[in-house]
């Protein structure tokens, strides 16, 4: 995979993405609640509870593990792209900080997409609530 500082990384988990975004030398900036680490899997659905994230600057191959993960730089014909400094500059500024966390508002792929394009969007929000409210229409409507 060619990675370019900015670009912004989708690391498949088992049933969500986590995102990362590329700054050079092996390193990625990502949003990392507490119960965030590579090969998570289930345990990771606790994320949906945590209400602060902190700002990690950590090697790609560490925040990856043993998942797979892809460039994706889904929104460049969508939103203008802040250039690779821009990008670095904001993201480093932000590094070791304390953030607030809302799986719907303000979680890992929001955050990436804030650094690149200035605009606060997770696509899977909607795939992953659309099941919750079934879950819990079933919990409450099925007596479950």
């Amino acid at each position: 995979v060619d990675l370019e500082p900015g670009d912004l990384i989708e690391i498949f988990r088992t049933r969500y993405q986590h995102w990362a975004v590329y700054v050079g030398l092996g390193n990625v900036i990502h949003l990392a609640p507490p119960t965030e680490y590579a090969e998570a899997g289930a345990a990771s659905v606790k994320s949906l509870w945590a209400n602060t994230a902190i700002v990690k600057k950590e090697q790609l191959s560490s925040v990856v593990g043993k998942d797979h993960y892809r460039v994706n730089n889904k929104h460049d014909s969508r939103y203008p792209a802040r250039t690779p400094d821009q990008i670095i500059s904001f993201a480093e500024k932000l590094e070791g900080k304390t953030i607030k966390y809302k799986i719907t508002t303000q979680n890992c792929e929001h955050f990436c997409n804030i650094l690149r394009y200035d605009v606060a969007r997770s696509d899977q929000v909607s795939v992953v609530f659309g099941d919750l409210d079934n879950f819990f229409a079933v919990r409450v409507l099925g007596g479950g």
